[in-house]
């Protein structure tokens, strides 16, 4: 396995780490969330999906830059040249 590689899935696994702690932390912050906004079931719960449908979105787009420009551009960052 190269060095990219490995990399890349030290990467991948921290972020889904991050990912997963901050989807678990949603349910214990949810009524002190609700309590401290004065916010109702639904209010709550659109927040919560357009959080979701943000990272939908998000995935989406980075799916289509990969297909486009390839992984390793992706990774650094999209520049566009002047060329």
């Amino acid at each position: 396995m190269a060095l990219f590689e490995r990399k890349l899935l030290f990467i991948s696994f921290v972020g889904m780490l991050f990912f997963g702690s901050i989807d678990s932390l949603r349910s214990i912050m949810t009524p002190l969330i609700q309590k401290d906004l004065q916010l109702n079931y639904f209010e709550l719960s659109g927040a919560f999906s357009l959080g979701s449908f943000g990272y939908l979105v998000g995935s989406f787009l980075e799916g289509i830059v990969i297909d486009k420009k390839g992984l390793k551009a992706a990774m650094r960052g999209y520049k566009r040249s002047n060329k």
